[in-house]
């Protein structure tokens, strides 16, 4: 019965995600009730039955991934109080940290639940969202034309596509299964009926096509293959290593970015970045990238938008 009321409530979630709702000027989606109601259960869960050697280690990694939140809403808070913020810009900046913090707890209680057999029901419950998501689409508009235009998808390296196609690229669920691809290919020996799981996960990672997906697919394969090939200890010092490389080359391209990258692409190039240059130029003049530039906080963009 636990194992049933997860995959609902997992799977209303998925599929709402992209669905919001206003509250006090703030944009949420209804993903978020959701994911409360699953750590609640979770909660309920812990009450009943404690697992002490799960829950410390679930204690820790939890706190370990919040840090990353945490951190942005320390500084944005500082920054909050010093300029006078309005209550709306806070409450969008807070109204996008609150669902990344409950995106992890999310996470955790998962694993609680259902210990390693957690990323299953995961995955399973992102398969049906979006496999409902696609039937509702097929259901508007026709199988005929929804084939026509994924095969179109898949032979211009989504380059062209089709409007029922474009309502399925904007579903933030396709990246999300790009990881649970490298997952199964690294452990394809040790998952029980891993075809039946890699094949829905593929598919769905198609048909909803990024082209920035596919290098990125590739590149975390290839580099989690190296880490897997060298000792413990390179492996982190190389792990580290590259970590601070992705922070500074992503620095970087903010950089370049500000200083005309997209349009530089699109003038020279012919590359079509798809309205990203109007969409920077909007938020031009709202940001500086300078030592003395304090910043607008976390969410600030948001309320821009």
């Amino acid at each position: 019965m636990l194992s049933i009321i997860y995959f609902i409530l997992a799977t209303a979630m998925f599929f709402s995600q992209d669905t919001y709702f206003t509250l006090g000027g703030v944009e949420l989606s209804l993903k978020n009730p959701c994911a409360v109601a699953i750590v609640s259960l979770a909660l309920l869960n812990f009450i009943v039955t404690v697992r002490p050697g799960r829950s410390i280690v679930l204690v820790r990694h939890t706190i370990i991934q919040m840090i990353p939140y945490l951190v942005p809403f320390f500084f944005s808070a500082i920054i909050w109080v010093l300029s006078g913020s309005n209550t709306v810009t806070i409450a969008n900046g807070i109204g996008m940290i609150v669902p990344q913090l409950l995106s992890v707890a999310l996470a955790a209680a998962t694993l609680y639940l259902f210990g390693s057999k957690g990323v299953f029901y995961c995955l399973g419950s992102m398969c049906a969202a979006n496999f409902l998501t696609v039937l509702l689409v097929i259901a508007d508009g026709g199988l005929d034309v929804f084939l026509s235009e994924f095969f179109l998808l898949l032979s211009t390296f989504s380059a062209e596509t089709g409007p029922l196609i474009l309502r399925l690229e904007l579903h933030d669920l396709t990246f999300a299964f790009g990881p649970f691809l490298i997952y199964l290919l690294f452990d394809w020996k040790k998952i029980p009926h891993a075809f039946l799981w890699f094949l829905p996960s593929l598919l769905l990672f198609l048909v909803g096509l990024k082209r920035i997906a596919i290098p990125a697919v590739a590149l975390g394969f290839g580099v989690a293959l190296i880490l897997r090939l060298l000792p413990d200890k390179a492996a982190r010092q190389t792990a580290l290593c590259l970590a601070i490389g992705m922070t500074a080359v992503s620095f970087l391209y903010i950089v370049a970015i500000r200083n005309g990258l997209f349009l530089y692409l699109e003038e020279h190039l012919g590359i079509n970045t798809m309205g990203r240059v109007n969409m920077f130029a909007n938020l031009a003049p709202y940001y500086d990238i300078s030592i003395t530039y304090m910043g607008m906080g976390t969410g600030y963009e948001r309320f821009v938008d």
